[in-house]
């Protein structure tokens, strides 16, 4: 699921190093890296589901260190 913690030991460094406002950058800049790509006329499919997948997936990991359960 999108709200589990990372597999790869370094994704989860990366994660754990990064607080909910680098996340939350770092979520940004993926979804305009998408939009630049668009605009491009690259819209490849896996292209597309992946940057769109990472940033919710680090927009959810920002709003769990804001608001931890």
């Amino acid at each position: 699921m999108v709200d589990q913690q990372p597999q790869n030991p370094v994704e989860q460094q990366l994660v754990e190093s990064l607080d909910s406002q680098q996340l939350e950058l770092v979520a940004n800049w993926l979804l305009s890296e998408l939009e630049l790509r668009v605009d491009e006329g690259y819209r490849h499919p896996d292209l597309v589901w992946s940057l769109a997948w990472m940033s919710q997936k680090l927009w959810i990991l920002s709003s769990n260190k804001q608001n931890p359960h």
